[in-house]
């Protein structure tokens, strides 16, 4: 591959792969790269839409962002053949995620906490509007 950005091996993917949901691309598994826990973010064609467009631009704008509320990008890796697909690799975020957090009935949830769950967003948010991206699938997942 001699892409322009930043090639993770396949190989030094490690981890069971554990499936934590899906996205607009494809699947997101939990795996390791380096002995780090990572998100792994697969892929996949699609009849709907123009992927390499989507994928192309989602790619290089998580390269560049470095944000407290965003996720780290690590790299870009791609499935041997005949496989080929290729994978976002990116931080992974311990505690599951924020909608079932909020859903939770067994967890407190006053309204400091709250607050602070939308400021970080809006953070974000504003981050990513700084740079004139809109953030078009944001949900709790």
């Amino acid at each position: 591959m001699s892409e322009p950005f930043d090639v993770i091996p396949f190989s030094d993917i490690q981890g069971d792969w554990k499936k934590l949901g899906a996205g607009s691309f494809g699947n997101v598994y939990k795996g390791s790269y380096l002995g780090i826990d990572v998100a792994i973010k697969e892929v996949l064609p699609s009849k709907d839409y123009d992927v390499a467009k989507y994928f192309e631009r989602e790619w290089r704008l998580m390269k560049e962002c470095r944000h407290p509320n965003i996720c780290l990008f690590i790299g870009l890796s791609r499935a041997p053949d005949p496989d080929n697909r290729i994978f976002i690799i990116s931080e992974f975020i311990e505690n599951g995620n924020v909608r079932l957090y909020v859903h939770d009935k067994h967890k407190p949830f006053p309204w400091r906490l709250r607050l602070s769950f939308a400021i970080d967003v809006a953070r974000a948010l504003a981050y990513l509007h700084a740079r004139k991206c809109i953030h078009r699938d944001l949900k709790g997942e």
